[in-house]
């Protein structure tokens, strides 16, 4: 495998490392410059992708289970769930100060999966793009809490 090219099994490695919180191990595949979109937000750069995720790591456990994975040289295209568990209390108030106002809290010990599509744009190996769209569910529909 050359360690450049992001294939399946590299792509593996790297959602690996992002379950695991290790940040390093994320940053290894990701370029320098990053430009991260979800929900609306832009996070750039190394830096910001660490702030991003000290915060939210703080309060909620996020894990990635693909499903499926497809790309070439240049792009990458995974489906799958996003698992968030909440850690901490942490409500609107905390998000505004963070500038997160579209975040949805999830309480402190319930788990929830919420459909999620990642669209990769690779220079050099490295993800350069990440853009990610989630399944915001209706309300009253089948989307429900798991736990306490």
């Amino acid at each position: 495998m050359n360690a450049r090219v992001m294939d399946a099994e590299r792509y593996a490695a790297y959602v690996s490392a992002f379950n695991a919180r290790d940040y390093d191990g994320v940053l290894a595949f990701i370029h320098p410059e990053v430009d991260l979109v979800t929900l609306g937000y832009l996070i750039k750069g190394h830096a910001g992708i660490r702030e991003f995720y000290r915060f939210f790591h703080t309060y909620v456990r996020e894990e990635i289970v693909v499903r499926s994975v497809v790309g070439d040289a240049r792009r990458l295209y995974a489906e799958g769930l996003m698992r968030l568990t909440g850690l901490r209390p942490l409500d609107e108030a905390l998000l505004a100060a963070q500038g997160l106002e579209r975040f949805t809290p999830v309480p402190a010990g319930l788990t929830v999966d919420v459909e999620l599509w990642l669209h990769y744009e690779i220079e050099d190996g490295l993800f350069r793009t990440i853009k990610a769209a989630h399944y915001l569910p209706v309300q009253g529909g089948p989307w429900r809490y798991r736990g306490a």
